[in-house]
C-alpha cells in the first residue's frame, strides 16, 4: 500500500486512493457503460458512458463514507486515525494500536458494513425500487432497472453496489471488517494482540484460498455471466490472500520487535545547526568523518526540520557554499511525528507509509533522537538467540 494519490482531507483524515483501486475503477467502467447500462433499449451510447462514469465516481464516494465513518467513530472512542487509503471494495483506515481495545474494534468494524447497508437501503428507495425484493435485484439487476429512467438507474446500481459491500466486509477474512471482529474476538479471549492478529490473518489466507478455488471452479461454467462472476470471485480472494499475508508477516515482525520502542534505537541528539549555516559548513562539521546521516536544524530552542544525509547531496556539491541549510532541510512539519516511546514496529510502519527512511524522535517540541530504518532493519536481521538447555 505504498504507492497511493493523495484525494485530500476530511475531518483532519487524509484520504488517499491505492493505484489498484484505479484498475478497478476501470473495470467497473468498462463493465457498466459496455454492458449494464448499455443493455437499457432506449438509452444511446454516450448516456451509458456518461452514467457509468458517475457509478464509478458514486461507489468511490462510498467507500469513503464507509471508512470516514469508521474513523470518526474510532476518533470518538479515543483512538486516532491518521490517514484511511482507498482499496479494491473497501479501505485501510490508519491508527496506532495504542487506545484500542477488542470492544472497541468490534464497534469500529461494524460501524462500516452498517453504514454501507444504510446507504445502500436509502439509495434504492430514492430510485423506486424498494417495492422490489432484494432476492431479485440481486438475481436480475439489469431486467429489474431496464424501465427506470437513467437518475434512478444510476441510484439503483449504487446502492445495490452498497449492499454488495456491506455483505463482502462481513466475511469474516482479515483484513475485512469481519475478520476485524474475529480478531478482536480472539484478542479478547488470548489477550494478545499479536498472536490475535496472526490467527485472523491465518484464517483470512485460507478463506481467500477457498474463493481462489471457487471462482477458478465457476470461470469454467459455460456462459460469460458465470465466467464473469468467476473471474471476480478469484480476484477478490487473490487480493484477500495478498492482504492477509501481509498482516501476517506484519504480526512476525511485531513479535520480532516486541517491546521495543524508538529511544531504544534512536540516535541521542549530540548537536544541531541552525537553517541559516551553509549547507557546506554542515557537511563539513557533522557529516564528514561522522555515521551521521539526519541532523535537526533548530531555530530560537525549536525544532524546524531535519538535514539528512540524501537531501544534501540532491544540492549540487558547487553550490553548498551559497546555498543555506533551510533549502535542503525537510520541514519538521512535512514529517510524522514520533515520540521516545513510540513502539518500534509502529515507527516502521509510519517511515514505510511516509516513504521517509529518518525520523526526528520528539518530545513536544524538543528533538532528543533521530531514528533510522536502516537500524531497524539491523535489528530485525539479527538472529535469534539460541535457547538454551538446562543440565540435567
Amino acid at each position: 500500500m505504498q504507492g497511493n494519490l493523495r484525494l485530500g482531507r476530511f475531518a483532519g483524515i487524509d484520504v488517499r486512493l491505492d493505484w489498484s483501486w484505479l484498475l478497478v475503477g476501470l473495470l467497473f467502467f468498462v463493465s457498466l457503460s459496455a454492458h449494464f447500462f448499455a443493455s437499457h433499449p432506449g438509452w444511446p451510447l454516450g448516456l451509458s458512458v456518461l452514467l457509468a462514469f458517475f457509478a464509478v465516481v458514486g461507489i468511490a464516494t462510498s467507500i469513503v463514507v464507509h471508512e470516514l465513518v469508521q474513523a470518526l467513530v474510532a476518533r470518538r472512542l479515543g483512538t486516532p486515525v491518521t490517514a484511511i487509503t482507498l482499496f479494491l471494495l473497501g479501505g485501510i483506515a490508519t491508527y496506532p494500536r495504542e487506545g484500542r481495545t477488542p470492544a472497541r474494534e468490534i464497534v469500529v468494524a461494524f460501524v462500516g458494513p452498517i453504514t454501507s447497508l444504510v446507504l445502500g437501503l436509502v439509495l434504492i428507495t430514492l430510485a423506486g425500487l424498494m417495492q422490489v425484493p432484494l432476492a431479485k435485484l440481486w438475481a436480475d439487476a439489469s431486467g429489474v432497472l431496464g424501465w427506470l429512467e437513467p437518475v434512478p438507474a444510476l441510484l439503483a446500481w449504487v446502492g445495490i453496489a452498497n449492499l454488495a459491500i456491506a455483505l463482502f466486509n462481513t466475511i469474516p477474512a482479515f483484513p475485512l471488517d469481519g475478520g476485524r471482529v474475529l480478531r478482536a474476538l480472539l484478542w479478547a479471549l488470548d489477550g494478545d494482540y499479536r498472536t490475535a492478529t496472526r490467527v485472523a490473518a491465518r484464517i483470512g489466507q485460507a478463506i481467500s484460498l477457498v474463493m481462489i478455488a471457487i471462482g477458478i471452479a465457476s470461470a469454467f461454467r459455460l456462459g460469460p455471466l458465470a465466467f464473469t462472476s468467476g473471474v471476480w470471485i478469484a480476484f477478490l480472494g487473490w487480493f484477500l490472500l495478498s492482504a492477509a499475508s501481509t498482516y501476517h508477516q506484519s504480526a512476525l515482525l511485531e513479535e520480532r520487535l516486541g517491546g521495543l520502542v524508538a529511544s531504544h534505537l534512536m540516535h541521542p541528539v549530540t548537536s544541531a545547526i541552525g537553517p541559516e549555516v551553509p549547507i557546506a559548513s554542515a557537511v563539513a562539521n557533522h557529516f564528514v568523518g561522522t555515521s551521521a546521516r539526519a541532523l535537526p536544524v533548530m531555530e530560537r530552542g525549536v525544532c524546524v526540520g531535519l538535514l539528512r544525509f540524501e537531501d544534501v547531496r540532491r544540492v549540487p556539491a558547487r553550490e553548498w557554499e551559497q546555498r543555506p541549510v533551510r533549502d535542503a532541510m525537510v520541514p519538521v512539519t512535512e514529517l510524522p511525528r514520533i515520540g521516545a516511546r513510540t513502539d518500534l514496529a509502529e515507527a516502521l510502519r509510519t517511515m514505510l507509509r511516509a516513504e521517509i527512511a529518518t525520523l526526528p524522535v520528539l518530545e513536544g517540541d524538543d528533538v532528543i533522537g533521530v531514528l533510522e530504518m536502516q537500524d531497524i532493519v539491523r535489528w530485525i536481521e539479527l538472529p535469534e538467540p539460541e535457547p538454551r538447555i538446562a543440565p540435567a
